[in-house]
């Protein structure tokens, strides 16, 4: 499990801070006024990020298989859940795995 590992802890900075390119595609979200930019090419290498946004959980993921970005909330139950990579694939779709409690989520 994580063989490809997921960003458990991001670090951000301004884009006028980024050295990254303006024409840099990205996973953009935005929730009351406040937006991250999530690098596609960081992505393809690591999949998923655990994030917050204006105190939600999210987990952000790239399938480069399919070029196809998600968001979503990882907050079951009013507790925050964080999820690794198990390195599998159900069906064609992409998996997570929680380490709390070994369950594989689709």
């Amino acid at each position: 499990r994580d063989a490809i590992r997921p960003i458990y802890t991001p670090r951000f900075v301004t884009a006028a801070e980024s050295r990254w390119r303006d024409d840099v595609m990205v996973i953009g979200v935005e929730l009351a006024g406040i937006a991250k930019a999530y690098p596609v090419s960081l992505l393809t290498r690591r999949e998923m990020v655990n994030d917050q946004l204006v105190q939600l959980p999210i987990l952000v993921t790239w399938w480069p298989l399919c070029a196809t970005a998600m968001v979503h909330r990882r907050e079951i139950a009013g507790r925050d859940i964080l999820f690794g990579n198990p390195g599998a694939m159900l069906g064609s779709a992409m998996t997570w795995w929680d380490p709390e409690t070994g369950s594989i989520w689709s």
